[in-house]
């Protein structure tokens, strides 16, 4: 004889605990962080563009959108002279928290004895997850027409290489390097 009421207990697999936290994520992201615009800027930047190799030019790309194109941001990232020009902690912040959610990856590259003293070198590259693209395309697509043009006029800045970026930026706000 069984006892009544009848209780069944059920158990997430590994895979389903996994998909429970993105999604518990996701609801964060939606309903906590994007109303402030910053984390939605990353995201548009990357879903726009594809990929950006290293956190210097996601830092520069993100100067550029909101000091040379005008980007209107409602919570925008404030920026500091440094030796590699304007440098945001809240870009690399951003950047990391949403790699905690997984909206994007940040790959890193070793490049081994890179420098003359033997030191390797780390560069970040950036790109949405694979779970995030759906998301990631909608925030872009939801931008009205002005913004992603905008956000495609990075792609010059964003294909130029690293010393040309950085001469760009360092010739037009010499106040902000170092």
């Amino acid at each position: 004889m069984s006892a009544i009421p009848f209780r069944r207990t059920l158990k997430l697999t590994p895979r389903g605990i996994e998909v429970a936290g993105f999604l518990r994520r996701m609801y964060e992201m939606v309903n906590t962080k994007l109303p402030e615009k910053r984390h939605a800027i990353l995201i548009a930047i990357l879903s726009g563009l594809g990929e950006v190799r290293s956190r210097t030019r996601l830092e520069k790309l993100v100067f550029l959108l909101q000091e040379e194109l005008g980007f209107d941001f409602i919570a925008s990232y404030s920026f500091s002279p440094n030796k590699i020009g304007p440098y945001s902690a809240e870009v690399v912040l951003d950047a990391k928290e949403l790699g905690a959610m997984d909206i994007i990856e940040e790959e890193e590259v070793i490049h081994p004895t890179y420098y003359a003293d033997g030191r390797d070198f780390v560069q970040y590259i950036y790109h949405i997850s694979p779970q995030a693209e759906e998301m990631a395309h909608s925030i872009y697509d939801a931008m009205d027409s002005d913004s992603r043009a905008k956000i495609a006029a990075l792609k010059k800045y964003n294909d130029m290489p690293l010393k040309d970026l950085l001469e760009y930026v360092h010739n037009k706000w010499p106040k902000l390097k170092t």
